[in-house]
């Protein structure tokens, strides 16, 4: 909700899932991105954007890698994209309490968050999309993009009167998706 005061109206969603959670990552509904409405901790896929941090996090396309070389049959200067790059990294805030103050049975999402995230090599799916409340459902024509990293070791950041966070670079794994709008 904050989110959409500080950046005109526009709100962010940022949920992190096991590859398992998908049946086809080339096709990924909007029945799978709500399979886990309440963030249960056995779940496959979490909405963690109350746990990320607007001062560290980025989810952007950068310029593709190109093939420059060319062929006898192909003029100078000819360039083939080769692939998308995705710079995401997610800096999410830890918490002084791990559970949920709405349902104290649960873990609050900084918990999971961090639970997800602090540990290397594995492999997750980086999810943002933009337009609905944080906590909305997903629905056929949610814009989503989507990009299949694995986990680093994470960093803690401590700074004299700053909230502890932590930054997860990721690595990435490929781009399955950017900007795409969820079928029916």
């Amino acid at each position: 909700m904050a989110n959409s005061r500080l950046i005109e109206d526009v709100v962010y969603r940022y949920y992190i899932a096991y590859p398992e959670a998908f049946a086809d990552l080339t096709d990924i509904t909007a029945a799978e991105l709500n399979a886990n409405p309440n963030n249960d901790e056995s779940g496959l896929i979490w909405n963690i954007t109350c746990a990320i941090s607007t001062d560290g996090t980025t989810f952007n396309l950068d310029e593709p890698d190109y093939d420059e070389s060319t062929s006898f049959c192909q003029k100078a200067g000819a360039r083939e994209p080769m692939a998308k790059n995705a710079d995401v990294v997610f800096e999410f805030f830890r918490a002084t309490s791990e559970q949920s103050t709405i349902n104290p049975a649960r873990l609050n999402s900084a918990t999971i968050a961090q639970h997800l995230l602090t540990w290397r090599g594995q492999e997750m799916i980086a999810i943002m999309s933009i337009g609905k409340a944080d906590d909305a459902p997903f629905a056929a024509g949610d814009e989503i993009s989507v990009v299949q990293v694995a986990t680093d070791n994470a960093t803690t950041n401590f700074g004299s009167g700053e909230n502890v966070t932590m930054t997860q670079n990721f690595a990435q794994r490929g781009v399955w998706a950017w900007e795409w709008p969820l079928a029916a």
